[in-house]
């Protein structure tokens, strides 16, 4: 759980083949990995700190692994879009933040939820993001948000988001739905994440661990993805700090963060 931080409420996207049994699962398609097309689905994190935060483990398993990810958020505000969801088309300007999302990825195993890995562990960088707008997320415009941190053997690990990588990832429809089932949940929303996109992004995008569990079925295979990073070990460590630093495409910061996982 985040200790600190000024909470954002927040959809938190997942764009994996599995079906979990406690996210809501949108309408709004995109192409996942080796050619799968399948549903978007999520939740909401009602309190996701802005900048900075300290994330405590809860149980003695917990590995906490990080992701790479967008969040948009809306200028002039999301209520009149959250009210009327078709009003979101190509034009509509947004500003686009790079987020760490965490995940305690042991929490995945032996499970059909999503929810006790991913809420509560997340970060949306400070700054002033990218300007852009819908359609252009869809035309791979410049920029990347990257995440640094030290394992506990003392190599440093890399996640690393691309805006380019959202190209074709129906971002349009994903917006839109999420929109309208938060409004129909009537619980309030200030931004719309992403998800992991990109192989870069996330360990669990990784296409060398991917590939030799590809032809199970979606859990057996989610299974085996995960006791495989679990097994190679980097998570952020006790005491650890990762950075979270975002570039436009010109190579200016326009977004930093910083989370901690407690140690104790």
């Amino acid at each position: 759980m985040a200790l600190e931080g000024d909470g954002m409420k927040i959809w938190i996207t997942d764009g994996s083949w599995p079906v979990f049994s406690d996210t809501t699962r949108l309408r709004a398609k995109h192409n996942a990995l080796f050619g799968l097309r399948t549903r978007y689905e999520g939740l909401v994190d009602p309190d996701v700190p802005r900048g900075r935060a300290t994330i405590r483990a809860e149980r003695p398993e917990d590995a906490l692994y990080l992701e790479a990810e967008w969040v948009v958020e809306f200028r002039g505000g999301i209520e009149r879009y959250l009210r009327e969801p078709r009003l979101v088309d190509a034009a509509t300007q947004i500003t686009v933040q790079g987020m760490i999302e965490g995940k305690w990825l042991n929490r995945l195993l032996g499970t059909g939820e999503w929810r006790p890995a991913s809420i509560g562990n997340n970060l949306v960088a400070a700054g002033s993001g990218l300007a852009t707008s819908v359609g252009a997320l869809d035309w791979g415009e410049g920029g990347a948000a990257r995440i640094e941190y030290r394992t506990a053997a003392g190599t440093l690990r890399t996640q690393e988001a691309h805006l380019a990588d959202l190209r074709g990832q129906n971002t349009l429809g994903l917006i839109r739905e999420a929109l309208r089932v938060s409004a129909r949940a009537g619980a309030g929303l200030d931004a719309i994440n992403l998800g992991a996109v990109g192989e870069r992004a996330a360990a669990v995008n990784e296409r060398a661990r991917i590939k030799p569990a590809a032809h199970l079925a979606a859990h057996v295979a989610k299974e085996r993805l995960v006791r495989g990073i679990l097994a190679a070990d980097f998570p952020l460590p006790p005491g650890g700090e990762a950075s979270l630093v975002v570039l436009d495409s010109t190579g200016n910061v326009v977004g930093e963060g910083r989370l901690e996982l407690a140690s104790g």
